[in-house]
């Protein structure tokens, strides 16, 4: 499925011109990559985004789910990306975690200010199932994740719940699960 891999899901979106995320950067096979794919040493990346306004970005796992292995660095007042758990976004963390497995490196966005009401410190997603029969698509089903309990991420697995949306009126259900 072309949704197990977070870098092929990137380009291949991108190329049918599906907005996502920013993509600042890609590790694959333990080295570095610009969004055009060109070569980056992790000196440039970090004097890159030292430059960046970017107050927030994600490093997530190229093939993982449920928002398992995802890091979420904060810009600080100094200007270097931490993490909540006091990891620091430097050339060590790079090297190290390039040494396991391939990540995307993506910017954080902002959600719309309803949808941030509901939860803010996750980005609250929505989610489509879709069935394309003979050439006719429909939506089968839909629902709005919702992260809870601090976490920044919106997963279930990571104690986020999910709300069914009526696929014909678009009105959210009554019932959370997780």
């Amino acid at each position: 499925m072309i949704t197990d891999n977070k870098i092929i899901t990137d380009l291949f979106f991108r190329s049918l011109h599906i907005p996502q995320p920013e993509t600042l950067y890609r590790i694959i096979n333990g080295r570095i990559y610009s969004p055009e794919m060109l070569p980056v040493h992790a000196d440039q990346l970090l004097q890159e985004l030292d430059r960046e306004k970017t107050q927030k970005i994600f490093v997530k796992p190229a093939e993982s789910g449920q928002g398992k292995g995802i890091h979420i660095f904060h810009k600080g007042d100094d200007g270097h990306y931490i993490s909540p758990d006091k990891t620091r976004f430097t050339t060590d963390f790079l090297e190290t975690i390039g040494k396991h497995r391939d990540y995307i490196i993506q910017k954080g966005i902002t959600q719309h200010p309803d949808i941030s009401a509901i939860y803010p410190a996750s980005i609250n997603t929505v989610r489509i199932i879709t069935e394309n029969k003979g050439g006719n698509t429909r939506a089968v089903c839909s629902m709005l994740r919702i992260g809870r309990g601090h976490h920044e991420i919106d997963n279930a697995s990571a104690g986020g719940i999910f709300v069914k949306i009526d696929t014909g009126s678009g009105i959210i259900g009554d019932v959370a699960l997780s």
